[in-house]
């Protein structure tokens, strides 16, 4: 798929996931931050950031990944910027719409998945065999958060489970594809339209 295609995919995530945000009650997205250190009382504050606008912060990562895909003069560079800008912010989201809400947990996925992405930009099979092995940490803390709350009696709703499989296999289909420049630039849109999108599961 081309670049072009790549950003209509983009839009029409989107155009949906803007749909969701109007006709949809607001998705809250809590991010917490443990700080009472290694020896401080058994109960203590927790500190709570303040809760997102979740519906629009999911809309993030299509509205990058469309306007990169519109700049023009990227060239071979294209599919690297966007999946480098907008895949680690949707598995970010993802992550907190599975319950993930310690900061340093949400840090860390951000960041395996930012380092995913520029390790297999690095010519040759063994990045790529690293990136693999990256990527899949944290799809692993999302399953470990969502496997765990179901046992443990607690509650994953239906629609984020669904919206959770959907951008993980567009991501493993991004990465598959990438392999083949030609091919690449269109659905390195993907996971980031489904996640837009699939806003309207929730």
């Amino acid at each position: 798929m081309s670049a072009r295609v790549g950003a209509v995919v983009a839009a029409a995530g989107l155009l949906l996931g803007l749909l969701a945000a109007v006709l949809l009650p607001a998705l809250p997205l809590p991010v917490s931050a443990d700080l009472r250190g290694p020896g401080g009382p058994a109960v203590g504050d927790r500190v709570e950031l303040g809760a997102v606008a979740g519906r629009i912060a999911l809309l993030v990562p299509a509205a990058l990944a469309a306007a990169l895909l519109l700049v023009p003069g990227l060239h071979g560079h294209r599919r690297l910027v966007v999946v480098g800008a907008a895949l680690p912010i949707a598995v970010f989201l993802v992550a907190q719409l599975n319950g993930v809400r310690d900061l340093g947990a949400l840090v860390l996925v951000y960041a395996a998945t930012a380092a995913t992405v520029l390790m297999r930009s690095v010519p040759g099979r063994w990045p790529w065999s690293i990136a693999a092995m990256l990527g899949i940490v944290p799809w692993g803390v999302i399953a470990f958060h969502q496997v765990g709350a179901l046992l443990a009696g607690g509650s994953v709703p239906v629609g984020v489970r669904t919206l959770t499989i959907l951008v993980l296999l567009a991501a493993v289909a991004e990465f598959v594809q990438g392999r083949d420049a030609s091919r690449a630039q269109g659905v390195a849109a993907l996971p980031t339209a489904l996640l837009a999108a699939g806003s309207l599961l929730l």
